[in-house]
């Protein structure tokens, strides 16, 4: 019995320190608009569903732009070897599920992508995907990609040999204050307190 309610109370404990997941799918369909043109965000940071982009500048295709235009507005840089960093706007941990990527430019191609996750306390862990066709298909992360602090991949070379993307499917996690857990863990033991002297 005693093994049962302490087995309980590291549960509670475990479900107060992951916190609660919000799932976000980011679709940049913000940016849509019915032209042929490269459109830009020179700003080099876009934020959406709580969650930031950061890059040198970046670009998508307008609706009628027949070789980029890849299904709807994905971004790309167009800097050889460009870094792209993804985070949490408000610095909390998150997790990445999947993420939407399509060849630059139509009948060309991509090179592989390497994703590099900064982990929580320290570490990565990378996966590599290459898209092959002109329209985003869909790549899935393993469960590795979990309690992250944030993500990064590069750009292609230029136009003839880079990617878009899309479509990127996360899950925030909203940690507890660390005042708010030391209330909960305090919480918790004054109830096995109790509940061990009821026993003795």
């Amino acid at each position: 019995m005693k093994n049962k309610f302490l087995k309980g109370l590291v549960a509670s404990l475990a479900l107060a320190v992951s916190g609660l997941a919000n799932a976000e799918l980011i679709t940049f369909d913000s940016l849509e608009v019915n032209n042929s043109l490269l459109n830009t965000i020179p700003s080099g940071v876009y934020e959406e569903g709580g969650f930031t982009l950061s890059f040198g500048a970046m670009h998508y295709a307008g609706q009628q732009h027949v070789n980029q235009y890849a299904g709807s507005a994905g971004l790309h840089m167009r800097s050889s070897n460009g870094l792209i960093t993804l985070f949490d706007s408000n610095n909390d941990l998150f997790s990445i599920e999947s993420i939407g990527l399509s060849v630059l430019r139509n009948g060309r191609v991509s090179p592989s992508i390497t994703f590099i996750g900064s982990l929580f306390g320290g570490g990565t862990v990378q996966t590599t995907f290459t898209p092959v066709t002109f329209g985003f298909t869909d790549f899935v992360f393993d469960s590795s990609f979990s309690s992250l602090t944030s993500l990064t991949w590069r750009q292609g070379s230029g136009e003839s040999n880079a990617h878009q993307f899309d479509n990127i499917k996360l899950n925030s996690v909203d940690v507890p204050e660390p005042s708010t857990l030391a209330v909960f863990v305090l919480g918790l033991m004054g109830l096995a307190s109790r509940k061990f002297k009821k026993q003795a």
